[in-house]
C-alpha cells in the first residue's frame, strides 16, 4: 500500500492579511485528497519539504504552536497507516479520511458509540426509535457501569463483568431484577457497536466472539401471540363500524395491513406512500428490502397484494396526509395501548401488539396450507430457523388433528 502525507497551502487564494489556508495532502495508492487544518500562514514561509512553517519574526510562538499542531495531525495519519500495515489491511482513501476525522473517538468506546448512533441515524441506517433504544442502552447501562471505556479495555473480561452488572441491576422502577431477555438486548446493542468499531478500524478483536458461550446475547423465545381469523375479524369489524379519530384509524389500518402482508411497522411507515401504492396496484404486488435486514443481508420480499389490501393502503395514505395537515401524531406506545383497548372491547382475550399482526400473518399462512420456504420469502427471513416459529405456532392444528386421529381409532375398535 503506497501512502503519502504532506503539508500544503492553498495556492489558489491568499487572504487580505497575506496568509493562505493550510491543509494536509493525503495519498493512498495514487488517490489524493485534502484534510483541512484550521490554520493559515504566509505562503512563502511554508516549507512543504519538511512539513513545517518558518517563523515570521524572532521568538514566533504562533509558529511553534502551529508546528506542534501540524506534527500531531501528520502523526495521526501515520499512525493510521501503521495500524493498517500491522493488520495487513488494504484501505482506501475514503476509509482513511473517515478514520482521521474520527481519530479522537479511538480513545473511548463510549464516545465512539454515542457518535456512531447519531451518524447512523442521520444516514437513515436506523430510525429514531432504534436510535432512542440504543442511546438508552448507552446512557442507562454502559455509562452507569463505566463512564469511560478505552478501546484497549474492550475485552472479554469487560463484557463478562458488564453482563454480570446487568444481571444484578434493577429495572427503571427498581422493584425487580432485569429480565434475561432485557439483559440480552442490552448486550446485543453493545455488540452491534463493537462490530461497527471493528469495521471502522477502531477495534481489532471482537470480545463477543472470544466470550462465546460465556456471554449470552440470544434472547429466549417466549410465548408469541397471534390471532385466529375470527379474532382478526373483530378488529376489521371495529375499524369498519366505529367512528374513529385519524390517529386511531392509522393504528388500526397499519395493524390490519400487517396482518394481511406480514410487513413490519417500520416498513409500513416507509413503503406505504401514494406513488408507491399506485405502483403496487399496477403490479398487483410489492417488492422491497425489509428495513430490519437491508444492511445485513440480500433478502428481498416479493409480496402479492389483493384489491382489499391495496384499498387499505390507499386509506392509510389518506389518513396520514390528513394527520400531517392537522399536525397530528401518534406514538407507538399510544398505539399499543389502543390495540389492547380494541381487543378488550371485542372480547379478544389476547395481549395484542403491533407485532402480533405479523405473527398472525405467518401462522395463518402455515395453517392454511402455505409452504414454509415460501413464507420465508414473504416474511423476509434470511434463515429458515426464524420461519420455523410459525410452524410451532400452528400447534393448535396439530393438537386438533391428533384428537381426530384418536377418535378415528376409537371408532375402528368399537
Amino acid at each position: 500500500m503506497k501512502t503519502f502525507v504532506g503539508l500544503r497551502f492553498n495556492k489558489q487564494y491568499t487572504k487580505r492579511n497575506g496568509c493562505a489556508q493550510l491543509y494536509l495532502l493525503i495519498g493512498v495508492n495514487g488517490a489524493f485528497d485534502r484534510h483541512p487544518l484550521d490554520l493559515e500562514w504566509v505562503p512563502t514561509l511554508v516549507d512543504e519539504a519538511s512539513n513545517r512553517l518558518l517563523p515570521q519574526r524572532k521568538e514566533d510562538h504562533d509558529c511553534d504552536d502551529y508546528n506542534l499542531i501540524i506534527a500531531a495531525e501528520i502523526g495521526k495519519v501515520n499512525e493510521l497507516f501503521k495500524q493498517a500495515r500491522l493488520r495487513e489491511e488494504v484501505i482506501g482513501l475514503e476509509t482513511l479520511l473517515y478514520r482521521l476525522k474520527n481519530f479522537d473517538l479511538r480513545k473511548d468506546f463510549v464516545a465512539y458509540m454515542a457518535a456512531k448512533i447519531e451518524e447512523r441515524r442521520r444516514a437513515g441506517e436506523i430510525d429514531e426509535g432504534t436510535a432512542k433504544h440504543q442511546r438508552s442502552t448507552l446512557h442507562c447501562w454502559v455509562v452507569k457501569f463505566r463512564p469511560v471505556v478505552p478501546f484497549h479495555d474492550m475485552t472479554v473480561d469487560f463484557i463478562k463483568k458488564f453482563q454480570a452488572f446487568l444481571r444484578r441491576s434493577s429495572g427503571h422502577r427498581m422493584e425487580k431484577k432485569l429480565a434475561y431477555n432485557t439483559v440480552a438486548r442490552q448486550l446485543t446493542t453493545v455488540q452491534t457497536y463493537v462490530n461497527q468499531a471493528i469495521a471502522d478500524g477502531f477495534l481489532f478483536e471482537n470480545p463477543f466472539k472470544q466470550a462465546r458461550g460465556k456471554v449470552k446475547t440470544q434472547p429466549i423465545q417466549g410465548h408469541r401471540e397471534w390471532l385466529l381469523p375470527i379474532e382478526l375479524s373483530q378488529f376489521e369489524w371495529y375499524y369498519l363500524n366505529t367512528p374513529l379519530p385519524l390517529t386511531r384509524k392509522m393504528v388500526l389500518l397499519e395493524f390490519l395491513i400487517s396482518s394481511r402482508t406480514g410487513m413490519r411497522l417500520g416498513d409500513l411507515k416507509t413503503k406505504i406512500t401514494r406513488p408507491l401504492v399506485e405502483q403496487y396496484a399496477s403490479a398487483r404486488g410489492i417488492v422491497f428490502k425489509p428495513k430490519k435486514t437491508q444492511d445485513t443481508s440480500a433478502v428481498t420480499v416479493s409480496l402479492p397484494l389483493n384489491g382489499e389490501t391495496i384499498g387499505w393502503m390507499r386509506e392509510l395514505v389518506n389518513v396520514r396526509e390528513q394527520m400531517r395537515r392537522q399536525g397530528l401524531t401518534m406514538s407507538e406506545q399510544k398505539g399499543r395501548e389502543f390495540l389492547k383497548q380494541v381487543a378488550e372491547l371485542r372480547r379478544v382475550a389476547k395481549k395484542v401488539t403491533y407485532h402480533v399482526a405479523r405473527h398472525t400473518f405467518g401462522t395463518n399462512y402455515i395453517r392454511s396450507g402455505g409452504r414454509l420456504e415460501n413464507l420465508m420469502v414473504l416474511m423476509g427471513h434470511s434463515d429458515v430457523k426464524t420461519t420455523m416459529i410459525y410452524v410451532h405456532f400452528a400447534q393448535v392444528d396439530i393438537d386438533a388433528e391428533m384428537k381426530r386421529l384418536h377418535t378415528f381409532y376409537q371408532q375402528l375398535s368399537a
